[in-house]
């Protein structure tokens, strides 16, 4: 979910922020998620993703 979610995102250029655009950040954001929840490390843990808006 989390890497179609950041395709999305990616490819449609979806803007975050009225004043400012934050896109750059959430997808960084995302990619670290994405690696962090594919790493072997998050076997071993639970792994809670959420949205704050």
């Amino acid at each position: 979910m989390l890497s179609a979610l950041l395709s999305h995102i990616t490819e449609t250029q979806t803007r975050f922020g009225v004043l400012t655009n934050a896109h750059s950040q959430v997808v960084e954001e995302l990619t670290q998620a994405l690696d962090f929840a594919k790493s072997g490390a998050s076997r071993a843990q639970k792994f809670n993703f959420s949205i704050v808006t």
